[in-house]
């Protein structure tokens, strides 16, 4: 079993919010577009990098952040990941095994807002019983 990655349960001490933007057609035909909450899952924060000597006063947590979580299908670099009141954007997606652990490589975003997760509406999907936001509300 060398070589095999096991996530364990203890290093998921992160709660991440996955949001993805939908579009919704009015009546009158007029498209809107929001963020919807995609999955509420645990995950582990491996990586913040910094270069303080390229950095500005109060550019400290620009820099980029890797979630390592467990395997989930339908995770698109479309995607925005919301952690601790910050907002970031998904790079790049790599998978560790097979099926077993994702770590999103992402960047802060510091020109949007989005709002609290409470008001985001939740994208349901019947098929995937693992998530959170599908079973039970936190």
């Amino acid at each position: 079993m060398e070589g095999l990655r096991i996530q364990r349960a203890g290093a998921l001490d992160q709660q991440i919010t996955i949001i993805r933007e939908i579009e919704s057609v009015a009546a009158s035909g007029a498209v809107s577009k929001e963020w919807g909450q995609l999955a509420v899952v645990r995950a582990e924060l491996v990586k913040r990098q910094t270069k303080e000597e390229q950095l500005g006063f109060g550019e400290a947590d620009t820099g980029p952040v890797v979630f390592r979580m467990r395997y989930r299908i339908g995770i698109q670099t479309a995607d925005r990941v919301i952690c601790g009141g910050s907002t970031y954007d998904i790079d790049e997606i790599v998978e560790i095994g097979r099926n077993r652990i994702l770590e999103l490589h992402t960047s802060l975003i510091t020109s949007e807002e989005i709002p609290f997760t409470g008001v985001l509406p939740i994208i349901s999907d019947e098929d995937d019983l693992c998530n959170v936001l599908s079973s039970a509300q936190w």
